[in-house]
């Protein structure tokens, strides 16, 4: 075996690591992939162990450090951890059993009872690395082993700590039918992407069928599935994390609501409630869009053109959506959704207009300091779908925005976001959006991207953000777009209506808003590559017309001139006067 030197490890040092291997014994291999390999191995007379040898540049060193102060025995039990030269080595208990992969293989879908009582087990499990900071990244039932005392969740080969392992977040891993959205390589996970798998390990077990397969769709829907389940299952692994169970206690929370009969809840009964706007909430201003009390964007002291955050990224989600599309047929975008405001009709309307507030009067400049509008180099003329190089930077704004952090710590946000070019088509424009504490540390930061701005279009999203970590500060910065992502347009965006739009109160407390929404006109030179779906937003207001709340979920496209029903569920929201409903082919 040749012996290559690494950072931290000399010579003696891999000499002991590499005896300690040679003294366990393979009784066979259990996996062997570009993860790693997975070893069945014993020790003098212990064991059997399982051994994972993991490939240095996947290794996360500080989930297994992690889990070795995790109690939960429903997770892998860590024995030993060594270094070899070229592999970070995990040694843990092995537990006897089947996958719950192998169970319905043997006697396919498994009785609601059944089903839910596995789902509590596998929840208890992923509730303990979310306790720990950790995101498993691949719940699949090929990772969860049925045992004597019910189930337990193994291999963290690729588990993360936000924060810890960024670099790690940026690769497109997980168990395809499982796996999130947002892990295809240029979304952050969170919480939410186990909720996701959990969701789909749900459907899988009442319906014997994996979610990639084709048949998954008629089989959930099939009448042998409760609908109280089937309803969790689609919460839980929606496409848009903030349509989501937000976190694990939530979706256990709505499985026991399910299995009682009584309907499904979105977070535990202790917090679930309509609560009011919190008064008296110091927003210390930054320089981007500015925070007033109550969490309602001002933008008068504004600054014009904000930093160049994360512009990698999006260069990254316009390369990935035409692989995927020319490859796999399928675009798993993670929170690339928006509202089109100029092109809606909402249900409910505040007088609030959109401010005639233009970014650059409040020092916008480019990225080398002058000014956008003085760098005297004149625009060429261009064709429609000629990439526009010279697109105006200021031309992409945010024009009011607003948020409310629920009891868990999370922001439902929402923003308006304008391209104020008459000539130009942004597409995949990305908004950066960052908490802060009281003193100004940052808490959190994520991207939020949106499919397409068409010339002189102003879209709006709500969503949710956060670790549940309560920010005291919200700042909403527009990302100058990558020129590849700018194109010369003169195209219009479709045009829907919102009818209906009805708000009620649930038995638990919680806002129901239903309505419909109808395609009126299909739009002009619209950016390709979309997924048969529509984004719809809602966006709450106060009496000033000031956005105080956001939240998206999807449905499948209406044919031009018909609509599809949606509905949105809401536990945690602020007292509002308005409500607003948009929406944007995706």
């Amino acid at each position: 075996m040749r012996r290559v030197r690494i950072a931290g490890l000399n010579e003696e040092q891999t000499m002991h690591a590499m005896g300690i291997d040679d003294a366990y014994q393979v009784v066979r291999v259990l996996a062997d992939g570009r993860g790693g390999t997975t070893e069945l191995v014993t020790i003098e007379d212990a064991g059997p162990f399982v051994r994972k040898k993991i490939p240095q540049k996947l290794a996360n060193r500080s989930v297994w450090a992690a889990l070795a102060d995790c109690a939960c025995s429903r997770l892998p039990q860590v024995v030993a951890t060594y270094e070899l030269p070229d592999r970070f080595v995990v040694v843990y208990e092995y537990v006897p059993g089947s996958t719950l992969e192998q169970v319905i293989e043997a006697g396919g879908a498994l009785p609601a009872t059944e089903a839910v009582r596995l789902m509590h087990d596998v929840c208890e499990a992923v509730e303990a690395l979310h306790d720990h900071g950790i995101i498993h990244r691949d719940i699949a039932p090929s990772n969860i082993v049925v045992a004597a005392d019910g189930a337990h969740l193994i291999d963290l080969g690729i588990a993360l700590m936000p924060g810890r392992d960024n670099d790690a977040d940026e690769a497109t891993l997980g168990t395809w039918g499982y796996a999130s959205p947002e892990q295809h390589g240029f979304a952050a996970t969170d919480v939410r992407s186990d909720v996701y798998s959990l969701g789909r390990v749900l459907g899988y077990l009442l319906t014997g069928v994996c979610p990639a397969e084709k048949g998954y769709a008629s089989a959930i829907a099939a009448d042998t599935v409760p609908e109280a389940l089937r309803a969790v299952v689609e919460r839980a692994s929606a496409f848009e994390p903030s349509a989501r169970y937000q976190s694990v206690p939530a979706l256990v929370a709505a499985l026991n609501d399910a299995a009682n009969g009584e309907g499904i809840g979105s977070t535990p009964a202790g917090i679930r409630k309509r609560a009011a706007l919190e008064n008296g909430r110091d927003h210390v201003p930054s320089d981007a869009v500015k925070q007033s009390d109550g969490g309602v964007g001002d933008l008068s002291d504004a600054a014009a053109v904000p930093r160049r955050a994360g512009t990698r990224r999006a260069a990254v989600v316009a390369l990935v959506l035409v692989v995927l599309i020319v490859i796999a047929g399928y675009i798993a975008v993670s929170r690339f959704m928006g509202g089109n405001t100029d092109s809606v009709t909402a249900g409910w309307q505040s007088s609030a207009g959109i401010p005639e507030t233009n970014m650059r009067e409040n020092g916008a400049s480019s990225e080398n300091g002058t000014s956008a509008s003085d760098s005297g180099i004149a625009a060429p003329l261009l064709n429609d779908g000629d990439v526009a190089p010279l697109f105006d930077t200021a031309d992409l704004q945010i024009v009011e925005c607003g948020w409310w952090v629920g009891d868990m710590g999370y922001v439902n946000y929402g923003f308006a976001l304008r391209n104020a070019s008459a000539d130009t088509r942004v597409d995949l424009p990305q908004v950066t959006i960052t908490g802060r504490d009281a003193s100004g540390s940052v808490v959190f930061t994520q991207e939020q991207v949106l499919f397409s701005l068409m010339p002189g279009e102003t879209q709006y999203f709500g969503g949710v953000a956060g670790n549940g970590a309560a920010p005291a500060e919200m700042t909403f910065e527009a990302v100058p777009p990558q020129d590849h992502n700018v194109v010369a347009s003169t195209g219009t965006p479709a045009r829907f209506e919102a009818r209906g739009v009805h708000a009620a109160l649930d038995q638990l407390g919680g806002t129901i808003v239903t309505g419909e929404i109808a395609l009126m006109e299909e739009g002009v030179d619209c950016f390709d590559g979309g997924m048969g779906q529509t984004a719809i937003s809602l966006i709450l207001r106060d009496a000033q017309g000031n956005i105080i709340f956001g939240d998206a979920i999807f449905v499948n496209a209406p044919a031009p001139g018909s609509s599809v029903p949606f509905e949105f569920n809401e536990y945690d929201i602020p007292e509002y006067a308005a409500i607003e409903v948009y929406a944007i082919p995706w």
